[in-house]
C-alpha cells in the first residue's frame, strides 16, 4: 500500500495545509465558544510511518494547529504493518488496543 498511495506535490500539500489550518482555526473559536479544550492528536496513515515520513508529517501538522498537536506515531513505528490491516491502511484490532492505551495514558 504504501508504495501504491501517491505523495502529494508541493502545491497540493500548500493547499491541503492551508484548508487544515482554516478548519482548526474555526474549531478552536468553537471550543472557546463553547468552553471546552481543544485537544489534536495526529493519527497517521500506514504509508507515512512506512516511507518514514510521519516525523515531516507531524511539523507541518505542528506549524499550522492553532493549539499544540500530540504524536502517536511513536507506538506503531516499530512495526506498522503490525498495527494496520494488509492493503487497506485501517488499524487492525491491535492498532486501536495500542492507541486507546497510548490515549488512556494521557493527562486531561
Amino acid at each position: 500500500r504504501a508504495l501504491l498511495a501517491p505523495e502529494l506535490d508541493a502545491e497540493r500539500r500548500r493547499a491541503a495545509l492551508e484548508q487544515t489550518r482554516e478548519a482548526l482555526a474555526e474549531l478552536a473559536q468553537l471550543s472557546r465558544s463553547y468552553g471546552f479544550t481543544l485537544s489534536i492528536y495526529l493519527l497517521h496513515p500506514v504509508q507515512d510511518l512506512m516511507r518514514g515520513t510521519h516525523r515531516h508529517t507531524f511539523a507541518a501538522l505542528a506549524e499550522t494547529a492553532p493549539v499544540p498537536v500530540r504524536p502517536t506515531a511513536q507506538v506503531f513505528e516499530d512495526d506498522p504493518a503490525r498495527y494496520y490491516f494488509p492493503l487497506d491502511g485501517h488499524l487492525s484490532a491491535r492498532g486501536a488496543q495500542a492507541l486507546a492505551d497510548l490515549l488512556l495514558g494521557e493527562p486531561h
